[in-house]
């Protein structure tokens, strides 16, 4: 009988994966980490949230 696998939803924190990436001279390549979690997790949502700087109309529009 096969087994289903778990469910989930990953909530990345930009403003920290960055900061990390720059302090250990990492680059995260996210098609690489979606595809290795999809093989073990039903992954339903990839969210990726950053900070928007105060006051900038170009970023508020996106």
């Amino acid at each position: 009988m096969k087994r289903e696998k778990p469910k989930v939803i990953v909530f990345i924190d930009g403003a920290n994966m960055f900061y990390s990436q720059h302090d250990l001279g990492w680059i995260f390549d996210w098609k690489k980490i979606k595809k290795l979690l999809d093989k073990t997790f039903d992954v339903k949502e990839f969210n990726y949230y950053t900070p928007l700087k105060e006051n900038e109309e170009r970023q508020k529009k996106q």
